[in-house]
């Protein structure tokens, strides 16, 4: 994994190094993100678009926050997309669905080589 999809090294210097901490943050947010990305595509089956633009956003301030580049950067792209009123198109919604599948493989590894 590169780190783009998961930077270990930034997240732990964030942190202070805490890795109990890191453990419980990457834990809730695998939770908070899953469930994020099930109302993404449940609201993409709606086309409702405003829906969309919002969990993008919180999409984004996770991955800010574990410094997952790749993924916040696919749901910036997103949410910009949808700000300037605008329908992404579908090459936009896949890459944050691939940066997702990413991310997660990343943490879950995270998570159990130290759990």
């Amino acid at each position: 994994m590169t780190d783009s999809v998961f930077c270990r090294e930034r997240f732990s210097e964030y942190l202070g190094g805490d890795l109990p901490l890191m453990l419980e943050i990457v834990s809730l947010a695998r939770e908070d993100l899953t469930n994020q990305m099930k109302q993404f595509e449940e609201a993409l089956l709606c086309s409702d678009w405003t829906q969309v633009g919002r969990i993008a956003h919180a999409i984004k301030g996770v991955c800010l926050n574990i410094c997952a580049d790749d993924c916040q950067l696919a749901a910036r792209d997103i949410e910009e997309v949808l700000e300037a009123k605008a329908i992404p198109e579908a090459q936009s919604l896949d890459a944050l669905r691939a940066a997702f599948l990413d991310l997660m493989e990343a943490l879950s590894a995270f998570w159990d080589e130290y759990n």
